[in-house]
């Protein structure tokens, strides 16, 4: 009896040893879930602030692309008219000439 209780004893202990061992890789295991968690809901959020940073470039992209244009269709409009100037300077000239030897 006396080593069938120390035998009890001996199991008893190694078995709590054991369950403590069991709880404390549980606790460690838990700790981890909610680091990995939490380091998920980061990358979320990064992903998240990451789309939307691009939602407004794309905006910017666009808003900018049609700026070129306007600015290109300015651009052409100018050039239209300068060369419009340069031919009524040229025409003018001719008359002024013209003018001028006629006297």
């Amino acid at each position: 009896t006396k080593k069938s209780l120390e035998d009890a004893s001996a199991s008893l202990e190694q078995s709590m040893k054991r369950e403590s061992k069991l709880q404390n890789e549980v606790s460690d295991l838990v700790c981890r879930a909610e680091d990995a968690e939490s380091v998920s809901r980061q990358r979320m959020d990064l992903v998240q602030t990451t789309r939307d940073k691009l939602e407004a470039m794309e905006h910017k992209v666009k808003s900018l692309e049609k700026e070129k244009e306007e600015l290109s269709i300015t651009v052409l409009e100018l050039t239209t008219r300068a060369e419009e100037s340069e031919q009524n300077a040229e025409s003018l000239d001719s008359e002024l000439e013209e003018a001028r030897l006629s006297l």
